[in-house]
């Protein structure tokens, strides 16, 4: 007889892309048995991506955000372990990235499949953990991971600017709150990601558990970013049946990011602006909501 998971509480950490997620799941990771001995279970992209992460799209989709698709509770069981708290780590939860930029909101499906993972765990205390980014630099970083993966492709064939001009994370937010009433959200900005490092994982762990993680990943971050002549130099590589992630490595090393060789940048300067100004009003807006701690800003907590 197959066993059935039931757990006390889950955080879920659904990214989003390009924020240093990897960094987090790597600390996570990295400290998985000792989470374990002291009864907190993780999973992260390594057990969740591709099968789970299919199966609770097709659930949230097909039964109206309710986990009644046997085939995600048969997986979960599977996967996660026997634990009190259990971390749930993947940025693919929140849609996958390749079309980010070609709709008119951003991750729509996310509310639906925090109530599939509510109803997944119906007795557990629920909270999502979230950073957002500056739009121009969110929609560049996912532009140069999309050429690292798929090779050189025009930015404009993914990136639509005056649909991503029209993105709210405070929108998505807010979505989520009615959505998916009495759920509590922690949401910080990326920017601040170094300095709130230890203020995330004392909220997602608790700190005493938190306190004593094993952080030597904790100094190393940054994937490098690609230069403007390094993708040029993609693009002059379209046609020659090489593997994109073997020539992006390449490129990386010949044209590293520097004061020689820009980082890649898409916008106009007035472009960038109206970004920017979107992004600042947002991080306001979302600091003013119920029931969402926003890490680095005065107003941290606000009862729902």
């Amino acid at each position: 007889m197959q066993r059935t998971v039931q757990v006390e509480s889950l955080q879920v950490h659904v990214g989003a892309h390009k924020t240093a997620s990897t960094h987090l799941q790597a600390i996570l990771g990295q400290n998985a048995d000792h989470l374990l001995a002291r009864g907190v279970g993780f999973c992260g992209p390594a057990v969740l991506r591709d099968d789970w992460v299919s199966q609770l799209d097709k659930s949230s989709r097909f039964f109206a955000g309710r986990a009644g698709r046997p085939g995600l509770r048969s997986v979960t069981n599977a996967l996660v372990p026997d634990c009190q708290q259990l971390v749930l780590s993947e940025e693919n939860i929140a849609g996958i990235p390749l079309t980010l930029g070609q709709g008119r909101r951003l991750y729509q499906g996310l509310p639906k499949k925090l109530n599939t993972l509510r109803d997944l765990f119906p007795s557990a205390a629920m909270r999502c953990f979230m950073s957002t980014r500056s739009y121009a630099d969110f929609y560049r970083s996912v532009y140069c991971e999309l050429v690292r993966n798929r090779g050189w492709q025009p930015f404009e064939k993914h990136i639509h600017y005056e649909l991503v001009a029209q993105h709210s994370w405070a929108r998505l937010v807010d979505g989520i709150r009615k959505k998916v009433p009495g759920l509590e959200l922690v949401i910080w900005p990326y920017e601040q990601y170094d300095s709130l490092l230890n203020t995330i994982l004392d909220a997602l762990l608790g700190a005493e558990r938190a306190a004593l993680l094993n952080r030597r990943l904790f100094s190393t971050r940054v994937r490098p970013s690609l230069s403007a002549a390094a993708l040029k130099a993609l693009q002059a590589m379209e046609d020659d049946g090489r593997n994109p992630m073997e020539c992006s490595a390449e490129m990386l090393v010949l044209y590293p990011v520097s004061d020689e060789f820009p980082a890649y940048d898409p916008w106009t300067e007035e472009q960038r602006a109206v970004l920017d100004d979107n992004y600042a009003r947002d991080l306001q807006e979302i600091a003013g909501m119920p029931g969402v701690s926003l890490l680095g800003h005065a107003n941290e907590q606000r009862d729902a």
